[in-house]
Parts: C-alpha cells; structure tokens; sequence
C-alpha cells in the first residue's frame, strides 16, 4: 500500500525550506560564475556601452596575468631557485646531450647545396663573401 500525501506533509514542511534554498542558491551561484567570465567583450547600444561588460575577469585579465606574474616570480620560482638548478650536475648533463643530440642530427642531415641556404634577396651578398674567401685563401696559401 502506497503512502497518501497526508502522510508526507509534516515532512514537506520541513524538507521545502532547504531544497528551495539550495535551489536558489543554486540559480545565484551559475549567475555569479556566468558573469565573472561573460561576456567576452563590451556590448554597446550606440554610443553607450551596456554596465558590467565584459565580465570582470575578461575586463581585468591583464592585471591578473601581471600579478599571478610577480607571485611566481616572487613566491614559487626565485631566480636562487633557477641558478641552484642550473648548476645541477644531472641538469647540464641532460642539457648536454640535449644539444649534442640536436646539433648531430642537424649536422647529419642533407640540406643541398649551401647557396640553396640562402634567400634570394641575399645572394649577391653571399657571392661577395665568397669570392673574398677565396681569394683570402689563395693569398694564404700563396703566403705560406
């Protein structure tokens, strides 16, 4: 047998209060988040622009990068904490191989001929340099 509502009404009267207030509080909260990040960017009816727009964190962003910013730089990651890394035996040795690894496999690789290197624009250049290269090395080698 089912229960009537006469039965659930001492406990209606009970339950109603908190369930609309956390409904509505509900509501309050999604309306205060929405307005903190929209909109995006101001609105304006002609000349006027409508209050409240953007939302404050797009309206202020620059000074919250600014500040989050300074506490990282001030707080989390001090220029002692970098330098004590930096000098860090594995750290250079990682380092190391980092370069040694990238600088073998640039040189390994086949780029074509050198002038094909070289923007069009800066190829007179480039013939300059190297005509004086090559007679630099001949006098050198005539010298000697």
């Amino acid at each position: 047998m089912l229960p009537t509502l006469d039965e659930f009404t001492p406990y209606l009267t009970y339950a109603t209060p908190p369930l609309l207030g956390a409904f509505i509080g509900y509501l309050t909260n999604r309306v205060a988040i929405r307005m903190l990040f929209r909109p995006l960017k101001k609105w304006r009816i002609g000349p006027l622009s409508i209050p409240m727009t953007p939302g404050v964190i797009p309206s202020k962003r620059h000074d919250f990068a600014v500040n989050i910013g300074e506490m990282v730089g001030e707080h989390l990651l001090t220029s002692e904490e970098i330098n004590n890394s930096l000098k860090k035996d594995a750290f250079q040795e990682h380092l190391y191989s980092l370069i040694e690894t990238k600088i073998g496999s640039f040189l390994k690789k086949d780029l074509g001929p050198i002038t094909s290197l070289v923007a069009p624009e800066y190829n007179s250049y480039f013939d300059i340099g190297y005509k004086t290269a090559k007679y630099q090395i001949k006098e050198a080698l005539h010298t000697h």
